[in-house]
């Protein structure tokens, strides 16, 4: 059995990695998106970082590794490369972030608001099994939001400090006030209808509704009143603040401590039951081994039966 248990979060422009069982990551990495996903850049961090601050063996570690619901396999596997052979960790498993985003906040079912930086994903999850069929993707991620924002404003300005400004209290002046509007009404989607923007550009308020529209009746209820915002409205309180403002009556916005946490909680769990079989023979993982059970792939082989 493994010594060690580490948890890491991949994102399109930041890695979040600590050890499981502790309530926030030790270390936090903003990469860019030229260089993400590169093995020989993320062999060279991840050495560093098991020395130090995790101070782990990498050969006596297990790996959780919790992911975006649109990771593409191809990430996957050179993730599991990475892991598996550059570093010789133990074992190393994938789970959604929506789903530890719902278990850092103590729930089984809600929706799942990922603001990210290539895209908008509102996924719907009951009894903690990610509902795809209804799920929602939209280009409207970070990434366009701050493209459409420095066509109006100098780009020396910061998106938090644009952000604090437009829904700040007094007067705002008419640069500002063009930004509040494009947000309201092209990211959130402020009194608008769906007719009016294409099906990969909808924002916030109409993908929860298509969402709403495609969930069985019985769902409905124990879904929407359980939404959480992770991405962009999770580092900026006066944007979740806006869009819970503009939310339709049937949705709530609930606190979440955040998938990376969420991923700490489920690691701790795993050792616990773990522990419970102790003659569970300790077979290390391979890379084909990983990707063969990923949870992603094996509803595939479900439908074939």
């Amino acid at each position: 059995m493994a010594k060690s248990h580490v948890v890491i979060q991949f994102g399109s422009k930041v890695i979040c990695i600590g050890k499981c069982g502790e309530p926030e990551p030790l270390l936090t990495h903003f990469w860019s998106p030229e260089v993400a996903f590169n093995r020989v850049i993320m062999a060279r961090l991840f050495h560093s970082w098991f020395q130090q601050p995790l101070m782990v063996k990498s050969t006596e570690t297990d790996v959780l590794v919790v992911e975006n619901v649109l990771l593409p396999i191809d990430k996957k596997r050179l993730i599991c490369q990475v892991l598996l052979e550059n570093l010789s960790v133990a074992n190393v498993k994938f789970v959604p972030d929506v789903l530890m985003s719902l278990v850092a906040g103590g729930l089984r079912n809600g929706i799942v608001i990922d603001w990210g930086w290539e895209h908008l994903l509102a996924t719907p999850v009951c009894d903690l099994r990610v509902l795809e069929r209804e799920m929602q993707v939209s280009v409207k991620g970070c990434e366009k939001l701050c493209e459409e924002i420095y066509k109006l404003v100098d780009s020396d300005v910061k998106l938090e400090t644009l952000l604090k400004q437009a829904w700040q209290d007094g007067e705002r002046d008419e640069t500002i006030e063009k930004v509040r509007h494009l947000i309201d009404q092209d990211f959130i989607g402020q009194g608008e209808s769906e007719c009016d923007f294409d099906l990969d550009e909808y924002p916030v308020i109409q993908m929860l509704r298509k969402i709403y529209e495609s969930l069985a009746l019985d769902i409905r209820k124990k879904l929407t009143k359980n939404v959480i915002v992770t991405g962009l409205p999770s580092w900026s309180p006066e944007l979740r603040s806006r869009l819970q403002d503009l939310l339709p009556h049937d949705f709530r916005i609930v606190d979440t401590q955040g998938p990376w946490v969420g991923g700490s909680l489920y690691a701790e769990l795993l050792i616990t039951a773990d522990a419970l079989q102790p003659n569970k023979s300790d077979v290390r993982s391979t890379t084909e081994q990983v990707i063969k059970n990923d949870w992603h792939l094996r509803k595939f082989e479900y439908l074939k039966k």
